[in-house]
């Protein structure tokens, strides 16, 4: 089976310190390596994806709640999430920034 990431979707939370310079960061590595990337910046209060576009990989940007965000919009889709966590605490987003 051939796994591709032609196409990712950044989640970042903006209420969290470094999210929005770490979406431009990973956005434009992925770019350089001719990949599509759509970013979406996520609050509390968002209940769904601007579109329906499928994604080779999602990666969150926050914490915890980012991630469960990312997993209740994505789940009919099957896309595959990388959380990164910005807080100092996370149970489900164990990758840290670095």
């Amino acid at each position: 089976m051939k796994c591709s990431l032609d196409s990712v979707l950044i989640i970042a939370n903006t209420a969290k310190v470094g999210a929005a310079e770490a979406a431009r960061e990973i956005a434009a590595y992925l770019e350089s390596s001719a990949r599509a990337v759509q970013t979406f910046s996520y609050d509390r209060g968002a209940t769904a994806l601007p579109a329906e576009t499928r994604f080779d990989l999602a990666v969150t940007l926050g914490g915890d709640g980012t991630v469960l965000f990312a997993s209740r919009v994505l789940a009919e889709r099957d896309t595959p999430i990388l959380p990164v966590n910005l807080g100092d605490f996370g149970f489900i987003t164990e990758v840290g920034r670095e």
